[in-house]
């Protein structure tokens, strides 16, 4: 019995796109100063396209094709950076965190009535009304 070979198809990309996940996870770890300022997303974003790039060429031959698969999931990646974080940044206003979500309208809320176990004067002035009418 002869054995053919397994034809094993190699997807370079997906090695490369692991690899530059992986050293964005490792210079978060070792600096994550890298992520406060515009240089320093540069500076990490091309560490991760050579070493993604490059562990792809590996595995692959078609080093222009991985590449680009890899640029373009490093700038999803910075996309999706530069949108969400400005969401975790907003303060939420002090009127709003006494309250809960119901009561925070843009409009003007209801006062609150003070409850207490003394009736308050126009309760008093009703009993004795009907006191004496009835």
């Amino acid at each position: 019995m002869e054995s053919s070979p397994i034809n094993v198809k190699r997807s370079g990309w997906i090695v490369g796109v692991l690899a530059a996940t992986g050293t964005l996870f490792v210079l978060g770890f070792v600096s994550s100063g890298f992520y406060a300022s515009a240089g320093g997303l540069v500076i990490a974003g091309a560490v991760a396209f050579f070493l993604g790039s490059g562990a792809a060429a590996v595995v692959d031959s078609r080093t222009g094709r991985n590449a680009s698969i890899v640029a373009f999931y490093l700038v999803a990646l910075l996309a999706a950076y530069l949108l969400i974080l400005p969401a975790f940044d907003r303060s939420i206003p002090p009127d709003i965190q006494r309250r809960g979500p119901a009561e925070s309208s843009v409009e003007e809320p209801r006062r609150r009535q003070k409850i207490s176990a003394r009736p308050s004067r126009t309760t008093e002035t009703r009993l004795a009304f009907a006191r004496t009418t009835g």
